[in-house]
């Protein structure tokens, strides 16, 4: 893009906005009303795993056989590790749907954000500000009560600094630089490390079957970012 500066179209801004309130608004809320609704947060994990799957079946990157056999067996790894990790133990249908919008709104959303032609801070700064006026309007006309706590301050800073702002950024970087699907399998780490740290601050036990299921996944997460055969050969031809 160079240093090259981009004008706002209207056209620009309507997929900003769009983008915004699906990966900004409807993955966030979808992903909190999953769990407000009883869903256990690794069935959650299982259902946001589909995200690399959906990301090529919506379109975004063509794929190989291959390629979606290695993203399969990546799934069927991270469902090892979550079962072996034995966080699977409430089912609600409100959870499972509200689980299932959460992923389509972030591969959608993802798919959205690699033809926007702006900046990771400019995008990421316009489609924070669209969210603020949906959630700000939301808290208006619904009401809010809030118990402040220290949990909740720490738990409020976190996803405001590192996730809404951080890790989205990050997002946007990478989705700038290669194709959806590739950022996409990147998911099925976050449950891994989010069982890691579980382990490293709170001593949480992990399970032969967890380390077998993490190793599946780490293993397709290479194989599925290695260049195929084709690709290959055009490099060196």
């Amino acid at each position: 893009m160079g240093n090259q500066e981009t004008k706002l179209t209207p056209s620009i801004l309507a997929r900003v906005v769009v983008t915004g309130l699906l990966l900004q608004v409807f993955y966030q809320a979808f992903y909190f009303l999953s769990i407000r609704y009883e869903l256990s947060p690794g069935l959650v994990s299982i259902v946001l795993g589909l995200q690399p799957i959906m990301t090529i079946l919506f379109g975004g990157d063509k794929a190989s056989p291959y390629k979606l056999l290695i993203l399969l067996i990546g799934f069927s790894g991270l469902g090892l590790a979550i079962f072996g990790a034995k966080d699977v133990s409430q089912v609600t249908p409100l959870g499972v749907s509200f689980a299932i919008l959460s992923v389509m709104a972030i591969s959608i959303g993802s798919l959205f954000q690699k033809t926007i032609p702006m900046t990771p801070l400019e995008s990421g700064m316009l489609q924070n500000g669209c969210a603020s006026i949906v959630f700000v309007a939301t808290s208006l006309i619904i009401g809010w009560h809030v118990n402040w706590s220290p949990n909740f301050v720490f738990s409020l800073s976190w996803m405001i600094v590192v996730v809404s702002t951080g890790a989205v950024l990050l997002l946007f970087y990478m989705i700038q630089r290669n194709s959806a699907s590739k950022v996409s399998v990147l998911f099925y780490l976050v449950p891994i490390l989010t069982m890691f740290f579980d382990f490293i601050i709170f001593d949480t036990e992990i399970t032969t079957t967890t380390i077998m299921g993490a190793l599946i996944v780490i293993a397709s997460i290479k194989l599925f970012s290695l260049p195929s055969r084709r690709t290959s050969e055009k490099m060196l031809s």
